[in-house]
């Protein structure tokens, strides 16, 4: 497409950085880059048995696909968009998905430059969707800590294979910082009444 070799970044967007234990850790999922890609695949590794709901583990979804040409069937262009919205289940260690072509498709509509290279279609927003939604449920008792979800994106191109992988730290928060709001709520409210006891007013 570009003449040059193919070049992709998995873009995790965590929405959720720390979260109360029972709590969704939820993260969108961009990919940015640019070039063709023969075979491609989604990895992500999240077992982590101290936090991780295993009965109901949790969702993948995406919402960009192929749209194929009635008559030959050829591919023609992304769907994408609300309408296109599938779920994909995850299990208590991981997940996978190979992905459309689609996502690997330069969108040349805003092109400004002919310098410039084509947004990927899956480096934006589609009816408000990001291009994946990752949404991992955790258990009421999950110990508190840190705990690193991996993602991975493994595509070839012709005789080449490639691979990019990022990290996202995702924090369960302790008794006391779960229950830090209403804390300093109560800690507010003697702290005004010992004020006003003090002073007399009763």
């Amino acid at each position: 497409m570009y003449g040059m070799k193919p070049s992709y970044q998995i873009v995790p967007v965590i929405q959720t950085p720390e979260i109360d234990p029972g709590g969704p850790v939820k993260i969108s999922i961009f990919i940015s880059g640019f070039g063709d890609v023969d075979k491609n695949k989604l990895y992500v590794n999240h077992y982590h048995e101290e936090i991780i709901d295993e009965e109901n583990p949790g969702t993948l979804r995406y919402c960009i696909h192929d749209a194929h040409d009635k008559e030959s069937g050829e591919y023609s262009q992304p769907a994408s968009g609300e309408d296109y919205l599938c779920t994909h289940q995850l299990d208590a260690v991981s997940v996978y998905l190979n992905l459309a072509k689609s996502y690997f498709v330069g969108d040349s509509r805003n092109l400004h430059s002919e310098r410039a290279l084509p947004h990927s279609v899956a480096e934006q927003t589609h009816d408000q969707l990001a291009p994946l939604e990752y949404e991992l449920n955790t258990k009421d008792d999950a110990r508190p800590g840190n705990y690193d979800i991996t993602f991975s994106l493994s595509y070839t191109y012709e005789d080449m294979a490639m691979q990019d992988t990022q990290t996202v730290v995702v924090h369960v928060n302790n008794w006391k910082e779960a229950h830090q709001t209403k804390l300093e709520i109560v800690g507010t409210i003697l702290a005004l009444g010992i004020l006003l006891v003090s002073a007399g007013i009763f």
